[in-house]
């Protein structure tokens, strides 16, 4: 698949806090830690405030900003969860090793006591020859593309590999709709959510191969 045939917004690797009790002090070790590190911010763009303010005026916080790479961390006190993102997948993912690697080996974390589950969650633009309308029609039984004098379509579909999901399951979401911008792109937010950090790592890895296969059957 040719890099111009898709593009990338927002990538995002998440963590749920099982016990929302720790989001606040989770948010503040990392933060003292990551300044201990690097106290004369060489590598990081620290949030000074989380020390400074007990009050926030949204409730996603960005803790740390790694300069050399775009990606943040970032916690969420209203969903509590602790998240990676940024504009690259690779430099997203190296971050949140590299955190996990800190919780576990330098703050002393049993993680699978922090967390519940994690998550990849994007958006990107897939760019079709064939017109999205039809694309879309596909999905449409011809039970219901016509009632009475109304000619219906489709123009928002959601797949997912478990009928009736879980926060507490693996599962894998696909929401498809058309772009506003552009009659010649379909917008597609993914979502993987899985119990373990590993299998959460070998769907990233696969994830450009997963994207060609589901483009390949958009097209066909």
């Amino acid at each position: 698949m040719k890099s111009k045939d898709i593009e990338y917004e927002i990538y995002h690797v998440g963590s749920k806090i099982a016990n929302p009790s720790i989001t606040n002090s989770l948010m503040i070790k990392i933060y003292k830690y990551y300044y201990e590190k690097d106290p004369t911010h060489t590598k990081y763009i620290l949030n000074e405030t989380i020390m400074s303010s007990n009050v926030f005026p949204s409730p996603i916080v960005n803790i740390l900003t790694k300069k050399e790479k775009k990606a943040s961390i970032q916690i969420n006190l209203s969903t509590h969860a602790l998240n990676v993102r940024g504009d690259d997948r690779s430099d997203v993912f190296e971050l949140s090793k590299e955190l996990r690697d800190v919780m576990i080996s330098e703050l002393g974390f049993d993680l699978k006591r922090i967390f519940s589950f994690y998550e990849i969650i994007t958006t990107f633009n897939l760019k079709v020859e064939k017109d999205p309308e039809n694309v879309f029609k596909t999905f449409l039984s011809n039970k219901f593309s016509k009632i009475g004098s109304i000619d219906l379509n489709v123009n928002h579909i959601r797949l997912s590999d478990n009928f009736s999901p879980n926060d507490l399951e693996d599962r894998l979401d696909l929401q498809f709709q058309p772009s506003p911008i552009s009659s010649k792109i379909i917008v597609l937010r993914l979502l993987k959510r899985t119990l373990m950090y590993d299998d959460l790592k070998k769907f990233h890895e696969g994830l450009e191969k997963f994207i060609k296969e589901l483009r390949e059957k958009i097209v066909e």
